[in-house]
């Protein structure tokens, strides 16, 4: 209900290509939060792509200052700081002061990452639908199904 819970910078690593980051991004973005979006896949939001709703909501996104960062993944986060590198390349990146990163996976290869972050003191709260996988589910702490 309150954007601004998770704080003033938020990372979103997306796993799906679904809308559900994009939106979330939105939201954040439109409430003054500063957000990015980091994907492992060349094109963040590729299944949004298939339904032509890309053309409008990336401009919505550009306008909010949502930093959309492809071809990414997170290799570690140290109280605020996130460590981040390209996928392609392995350079690495830095990201200060963030707040709350947001976990958008339905796919058991993040589980090595959830674990890594409990381990670290994290709570881990997954967002999806009803579909999602049993095991992304039960590792979370807490788990928002969104599906209705």
């Amino acid at each position: 209900d309150d954007p601004e819970a998770l704080g003033a910078k938020v990372l979103i690593l997306d796993d799906t290509g679904t809308y559900l980051p994009l939106g979330l991004a939105e939201v954040l973005g439109a409430a003054g939060v500063e957000v990015e979006v980091l994907s492992r896949f060349p094109v963040i939001g590729e299944l949004v792509a298939g339904t032509q709703d890309l053309p409008w909501l990336l401009p919505r996104l550009a306008k909010l200052d949502v930093r959309l960062s492809p071809n990414h993944f997170i290799e570690s986060i140290d109280g605020r700081r996130v460590d981040v590198y390209e996928t392609l390349t392995r350079r690495p990146r830095q990201v200060d002061g963030v707040d709350t990163v947001v976990l958008v996976a339905t796919s058991v290869q993040m589980l090595p990452l959830v674990a890594k972050l409990q381990q670290n003191g994290v709570t881990v709260v997954g967002l999806g639908g009803s579909e999602g996988d049993a095991q992304v589910r039960a590792q979370c702490d807490r788990f928002i199904d969104l599906s209705g």
